[in-house]
C-alpha cells in the first residue's frame, strides 16, 4: 500500500504480475459516521498443522464485532477504482464491480476483542454428505 490522506494505491498479484489494483483519491474531509458500514469484516483464519501437511484450523470469521474503543484521527472521502488483470496463475479479468460507492480513507486506532466464527471448515458437522 502506498499513499497519503488524499491518495492510495494498492497492487497485489503473483510474482511480478499485478492481478488486482486499487486506487483512490479522497480530497474531501468526512466524518466517521459518513463511512459505510464495514460489517461483516471477513477474515480467513488458517493455522498449519504441526504434525504434517494441511491446516489445523481453517475458519471464516467476522472481525467486525471485535473492534473496540475506536478513535479516529482523520477521515476523508472521494472516488476510487479497482482493476483485475489476468496472470499465468489465474485470470481475474472477468471480475468487474457492480457499482462504485466512493472511497474513504481513515486513520484510527482501536482495540480488538474476539471475532465471531462464521464457518469452521474442519468441523465434521460441516462436511457435505456423500451418497453411496
Amino acid at each position: 500500500l502506498e499513499g497519503s490522506q488524499q491518495q492510495a494505491h494498492t497492487a497485489a498479484g503473483t510474482g511480478e504480475v499485478v492481478e488486482i489494483e486499487i486506487t483512490s483519491q479522497t480530497p474531501d474531509t468526512a466524518l466517521p459516521e459518513e463511512l459505510p458500514d464495514l460489517a461483516p469484516s471477513w477474515r480467513l483464519k488458517m493455522i498449519p498443522r504441526a504434525d504434517g501437511p494441511g491446516p489445523a484450523i481453517k475458519q471464516l470469521i467476522d472481525g467486525a464485532p471485535a473492534s473496540l474503543d475506536l478513535q479516529v484521527a482523520w477521515c476523508r472521502r472521494g472516488q476510487g477504482s479497482v482493476r483485475f488483470s489476468p496472470s499465468t496463475a489465474r485470470d481475474l479479468s472477468a471480475l468487474q464491480p457492480l457499482s462504485y460507492d466512493g472511497a474513504f480513507h481513515m486513520q484510527c486506532s482501536y482495540a480488538e476483542g474476539f471475532a465471531a466464527i462464521t464457518h469452521d471448515y474442519l468441523d465434521p458437522r460441516n462436511k457435505p454428505e456423500t451418497k453411496p
